[in-house]
C-alpha cells in the first residue's frame, strides 16, 4: 500500500513537471512576430572586423566598407556578415530593410542567404548616395516565406573597389512598408 502511494506521489510529480516544462517552452518561443531591428556593424560572424565611425550613423558607427579591404587604399575584398538568433513563427512573407550609405559605382550586388540554402533569397544593388555619410533606406527587399524557429541572415558580395556600401541597420519584417 505504501509503495503505492509513493509511486502515484511520484508519477504526479513527474507529469506536473513536463507540463511545466511544456508551458515555459511554449511561452518562451514567439507567439507574434512583426519586426526585428538589429544594427549591422557588429555582426555575429565575419572574416574581418569592419567598424568605422560615421557620425550620421544610427550608433555612430557602421560596417563598412563592405566589400573592400579594411583600411587605405580600400581594394576590392570578397566580403560576408552573418545576423544569428533570429526567431520567427511560421511567416508567409519576410521582408528586409537596410539603412546603408554608399560613394561607389553600382557594381557589384549583395547576396541575401537566409540560413544555410544554397541560393540567395535575394540579390541587390544598392543606388550610390555619393556621399559616405548620407544614409538612406532601401525600399523593402522580398525574401519569401520562412518556417518557424531560429535563423540566420548571410550578406555577401564580390567586393568593389571602395566597398559596395556602409551598412548601419537592418529591419526584418512581414510588412511591404
Amino acid at each position: 500500500m505504501h509503495f503505492l502511494r509513493v509511486r502515484s506521489l511520484l508519477i504526479l510529480l513527474l507529469g506536473t513537471l513536463l507540463v511545466a516544462a511544456g508551458l515555459g517552452y511554449a511561452l518562451s518561443r514567439p507567439q507574434h512576430w512583426d519586426t526585428y531591428p538589429r544594427e549591422c556593424e557588429h555582426p555575429d560572424h565575419t572574416a574581418e572586423d569592419h567598424v568605422i565611425a560615421r557620425s550620421g550613423a544610427s550608433g555612430r558607427e557602421v560596417y563598412g566598407p563592405f566589400g573592400a579591404n579594411s583600411s587605405a587604399p580600400w581594394t576590392a575584398e570578397e566580403d560576408s556578415v552573418m545576423y544569428t538568433g533570429i526567431d520567427t513563427l511560421e511567416l508567409k512573407e519576410l521582408y528586409l530593410k537596410l539603412r546603408y550609405s554608399k560613394n561607389s559605382p553600382v557594381a557589384v550586388p549583395i547576396l541575401i542567404y537566409l540560413d544555410y540554402e544554397p541560393d540567395p533569397r535575394a540579390i541587390l544593388y544598392l543606388p550610390d548616395q555619393h556621399d559616405w555619410d548620407a544614409f538612406t533606406w532601401t525600399e523593402p527587399v522580398q525574401l519569401g516565406p520562412v518556417s518557424r524557429g531560429r535563423h540566420f541572415l548571410r550578406l555577401t558580395t564580390e567586393g568593389q573597389p571602395n566597398g559596395v556600401a556602409e551598412l548601419d541597420q537592418l529591419i526584418l519584417t512581414t510588412t511591404r512598408q
